[in-house]
């Protein structure tokens, strides 16, 4: 919280950052960011602003040190233990007085050759040059092995455990242990408990075949099916050994579960009780592991079953598939692997898995243009636009010899300063900024929603980032930090598709992985019956449709599971207008249905594509007609330069309805849904 990063996704734990901290707590300067009172003064910006480690802070008189601190003249606090260790801690020498050279040093501790630095008496002759001039590995002053539980190392002089000899790890350094006589050249021989690796390392022989790889080339766990298990052992599938008593205990102790398929000599095996959950392998899990994202059966049975499809799978710790309905944990998103199965891959698609890469992708060597694309380090200042937007070449200075370090202002640069190898610097920007073309020295923020960003449906834009929204009626499946807004889906039951065939409407559920859930939505009351044409209106959860053989409208509720309903026609009399309709939409925001329709005459050129030789027709056949879901208050809206309407869609955002027209001078053309202007 309070740490300039909007980590929730919308904000909430940026808010109040004015708010005072904790007594045990110190407050940063410019974020508000509260941290632990004993990172202040530590040498780490915990901050991010580095006010926890300002002089006003740490030199301040007032700060009282701990017993386990030293005050140095400057006030400032430091660990007893940097007093007299030749550094200067204090930044003014105070912890390192003359009379160092002479105070005594602890027991167990011992003065190095050449200074009054002291060092514990287990760091000598360890490898490392703990006294800086090299004494503390000088082996005259190396400590003695104990001849008989350690060995000594040849060019360190180091004592290790003997029993660390021979085991094919380099504890000296020098591999000395390796390579020592008693190895017999390579290790130590085996005993006859003992398995012997390729690279010669001992490992039990109760690790042999026991599903876990100890070998550096995985040789315990190779070729185990040709193997025999030791007494009061039993062979899985895959050849892993386990007890024979573990065998059909309902559990899954071999990797394959083999232990609980072959069960046929234990006719008096367990039953799963009441609060447990039996796999299709027949292992017994904990019901509440059940639709939880994790493959506990191992053969995924506790996640893929008709009950998860329909369990609750609430996020942020929880995924659900957009297609097979299964349900996911939130740490198998953007993994790689489509855990969702099928031709579903929603855990794994663009948008959201785009978020984890989307800033910071550049390794340490290289530098980030403000496009995105990485460069190596050096093409940086080099008067070439490496990057293709110049942001590689905007901020370098190269003069006066002055690098990031020179005035303490890190170089005059308002985000990032990096020094070049040649001399001079270039100013640079954080993720989420770009240089400011009229200011080398400063940034300017991205609008990312205006160029490329992973959003699916709304972009709002921020200082160095932006957040992803969803519509109103849709709702966000994953809310976790950056891929928030990236998955929106609409609110409801998943949903339907109903097809026309024929005299019926099919209702066909595309969800669920189980194939299609045929059924009939609605059928005509008329077997001499085709329907060409169906809209829906969801708010009101009705569904229209066009019988081409009546030539009329009918209407019905929207079908729930598997309900069928009779077609109720509307009250709008076709013939008596001399016209046949070819098409529909619904103004969902009104209810208000649109209808195309054609001249009687010309009604069966709808079916199909009219020829060059055939006569041409009337240019004002087509009209569109405006009604209440219900068939009353029909009024034509348009009917100039209309042939033959085969299609129709509302916008009722933008107040438009568009249509296409089939005739001779085919074109797709919208209108306002009162038809006073038209747009081509």
């Amino acid at each position: 919280m309070c740490d300039g990063n909007d980590d929730c996704g919308d904000g909430s734990d940026e808010q109040d950052c004015d708010k005072p901290c904790d007594p045990w707590m110190f407050k940063c300067k410019n974020t508000g960011k509260c941290v632990p009172k004993r990172f202040v003064c530590d040498g780490d910006d915990d901050c991010g602003d580095k006010s926890d480690e300002q002089d006003t802070v740490c030199k301040n008189p007032e700060r009282n040190c701990t017993a386990e601190e030293f005050r140095c003249a400057n006030h400032k606090c430091i660990a007893k233990a940097f007093v007299c260790d030749v550094d200067d801690d204090c930044g003014d020498r105070s912890d390192e007085p003359a009379d160092c050279a002479t105070r005594e040093v602890p027991r167990g501790w011992t003065k190095c050759a050449t200074s009054y630095r002291a060092i514990p008496d287990w760091a000598f002759c360890n490898g490392a040059d703990d006294c800086r001039d090299g004494s503390d590995e000088d082996p005259s002053r190396c400590p003695a092995c104990d001849p008989i539980g350690e060995f000594q190392c040849a060019t360190q002089n180091k004592c290790i455990p003997r029993r660390w000899l021979c085991d094919s790890e380099n504890d000296c350094g020098d591999n000395s242990d390796e390579t020592d006589a008693s190895c017999g050249g390579t290790s130590r021989p085996c005993s006859e408990s003992e398995f012997r690796c390729n690279d010669g390392r001992c490992i039990p022989s109760s690790k042999v075949c026991d599903g876990v790889i100890q070998c550096s080339d995985g040789l315990d766990e190779s070729q185990c099916t040709l193997r025999s298990c030791n007494e009061g052992m039993r062979q899985c599938d895959d050849g892993t050994c386990i007890p024979e008593h573990k065998w059909c205990d309902r559990k899954r102790d071999c990797p394959s579960a083999s232990d609980e398929l072959h069960c046929t000599d234990h006719p008096n095996r367990r039953t799963c009780s009441p609060f447990e959950f039996e796999c299709t392998n027949s292992v017994c899990i904990s019901s509440k592991f059940l639709c939880d994202g994790d493959d506990d059966c191992g053969d995924r049975s506790d996640e893929t079953n008709d009950q998860c499809r329909s369990a609750t799978c609430e996020p942020p710790l929880r995924f659900r598939c957009a297609h097979s309905r299964l349900c996911l944990n939130i740490l198998q998103l953007c993994n790689g692997f489509n855990d969702c199965g099928g031709n579903d891959f929603s855990d794994e698609h663009l948008s959201m898995c785009s978020s984890f890469s989307e800033y910071g992708d550049c390794t340490s060597d290289q530098f980030k243009c403000a496009n995105g694309k990485c460069l190596n380090s050096t093409l940086v200042c080099d008067r070439n636009d490496d990057c293709g937007d110049a942001s590689d070449e905007i901020g370098c200075i190269k003069h006066n010899d002055k690098n990031c370090h020179s005035n303490g202002d890190n170089g005059g640069c308002k985000h990032l300063c990096t020094d070049l190898t040649g001399g001079g610097f270039y100013c640079h920007c954080r993720d989420g900024f770009q240089p400011d073309p009229s200011n080398p020295f400063d940034c300017i923020d991205i609008d990312e929603c205006k160029s490329n960003n992973t959003c699916t449906q709304r972009c709002y834009n921020t200082k160095g980032s932006y957040l992803c929204r969803c519509f109103d009626d849709y709702e966000n499946n994953v809310v976790v930090g950056a891929m928030t807004g990236k998955d929106c889906r609409a609110k409801g039951d998943p949903a339907n598709v109903i097809v026309a065939a024929d005299d019926k409407l099919v209702q066909l559920a595309m969800h669920g992985g189980g194939g299609t859930n045929r059924n009939a939505a609605a059928h005509a009351s008329n077997e001499e019956s085709n329907i060409i044409a169906v809209e829906f209106d969801p708010r009101r959860e009705l569904m229209f449709w066009i019988d081409s053989v009546q030539q009329k409208v009918f209407r019905s509720a929207l079908p729930n599971g598997n309900q069928s309903h009779e077609g109720q026609e509307l009250d709008i009399d076709f013939k008596a207008l001399g016209v046949a309709p070819s098409a529909l939409a619904v103004d969902y925001l009104t209810g208000n249905l649109y209808i195309t329709t054609i001249s009687q005459v010309n009604s069966g050129i709808i079916a199909r594509k009219k020829r060059f030789s055939e006569p041409r027709m009337n240019e004002d056949t087509g009209h569109i007609f405006v009604t209440t879901n219900d068939g009353r208050y029909v009024k034509r809206v348009l009917g100039g330069r209309l042939q033959i309407p085969t299609a129709i869609v509302t916008l009722p955002l933008l107040g438009r309805i568009c249509y296409a027209d089939a005739g001779l001078e085919a074109k797709i053309e919208c209108a306002d849904m009162d038809a006073c202007h038209c747009y081509y």
